[in-house]
This record gives C-alpha cells, sequence and structure tokens, in this order.
C-alpha cells in the first residue's frame, strides 16, 4: 500500500499517511494537484494536534466527543475541534467540517438546538475571523 509524507507545523513534524485513505477524502491528494502527483505535502502553518485529530478521522470515521464546560466554554477541546473545522474548510474537506461542527452542536448545553444566533455559535464566526485575520 503505498503512504504518503505529510509534514506538518514549521518544525516539518513528519506523518505517513496511507493513499488510499486520504485520496478519498482530501481533493488536494486526489487530483492534478502537485502534492497529489508528488505524494508529499508540507503543510507549514497547520499544528500537530490539529493533523492528529484529522488523521484520527481518516482512518476511524469517528471524532472523540467533547465536553462544554458551561462555566469555561473556550476549553482546549472546544478550541482544538475549531481548529480541526478551520483546517477541513481550507483543505476543502466538507464532510468533516460539517462533522466537527455537529460534534461542538452536540456538546452544547441546548444540544442540536443551537442556531446560527446561539452564543456558541457568534463565539466561533469572531474566532475564525481572529484566526484569519492573524494568518494563522
Amino acid at each position: 500500500m503505498s503512504q504518503f509524507d505529510i509534514y506538518v507545523c514549521p518544525l516539518r513534524e513528519h506523518f505517513e499517511v496511507h493513499e488510499e485513505s486520504i485520496c478519498q477524502d482530501v481533493p488536494m491528494f486526489n487530483s492534478g494537484f502537485v502534492e497529489g502527483l508528488k505524494k508529499s505535502a508540507d503543510l507549514p502553518e497547520d499544528d500537530t494536534e490539529t493533523f492528529e485529530t484529522f488523521s484520527q478521522w481518516l482512518y476511524n470515521d469517528e471524532l472523540d466527543e467533547i465536553k462544554i464546560d458551561k462555566e469555561r466554554p473556550w476549553n482546549e477541546p472546544l478550541l482544538g475541534r475549531i481548529k480541526l473545522i478551520l483546517f477541513a474548510e481550507k483543505y476543502c474537506i466538507d464532510f468533516l467540517a460539517d462533522y466537527a461542527i455537529d460534534t461542538i452542536l452536540l456538546a452544547s448545553e441546548d444540544g442540536v438546538k443551537e442556531t446560527s444566533y446561539s452564543p456558541l455559535w457568534k463565539s466561533y464566526k469572531w474566532y475564525t475571523i481572529y484566526i484569519t485575520g492573524l494568518g494563522l
């Protein structure tokens, strides 16, 4: 089985990913992009924790459940999930982005009743604007 070499973050941490797995879900690797032809990609702007979560989803088709603490809503699992959504959006992995958003909504106090007008959703939108503005 063929492997893709992925180098993540400015330190270029190396990950090997099976070609069949990544080509099935990531447009950048299953088309005429140079990364797909070389079977290698540099992702210097992404962090290793986000890529590890992506890899977990890639191989298992699921994400770990997160919990949102009412007293401290901006906890690490939530921020990590938001980074995953941004990662998925960046690489056009729509199903993963939608799934990650669903896991946040399910973890919220109101569950799937959350709407785009909820404080959590507004916070997500502002966070993405902040991160995008910083170029992260």
